[in-house]
């Protein structure tokens, strides 16, 4: 609840320390907090973060046997976000 509180008054870097404490006290038995870290690392523009989160949400969800449907849109979008925002920036060619 720490977490929802933090998000709620938009202090994400808190909210973020508080998913990941919630996230190792649970270990495997409640990935959910995994989902709440990628979402707050998202809103903080790291996608790198985000896609790492929610990546160890899906291998835990499979090795209990249940990942939802939509796992695999959300990783693959992340996974374009993460790209786009670890690759140098474009510049336009001088002209002369």
């Amino acid at each position: 609840y720490l977490g929802r509180q933090y998000e709620q008054l938009g202090n994400l870097g808190l909210a973020a320390q508080a998913y990941q404490q919630a996230a190792d006290a649970f270990g495997d038995s409640n990935p959910q907090f995994l989902l709440d870290l990628g979402r707050v690392r998202e809103k903080e523009g790291n996608a790198a973060a985000a896609l790492a989160a929610v990546e160890s949400y899906v291998r835990i969800s499979e090795g209990q046997g249940r990942v939802p449907e939509w796992t695999a849109e959300r990783l693959a979008e992340l996974r374009r976000k993460a790209g786009a925002s670890s690759a140098p920036p474009t510049t336009a060619p001088r002209e002369r």
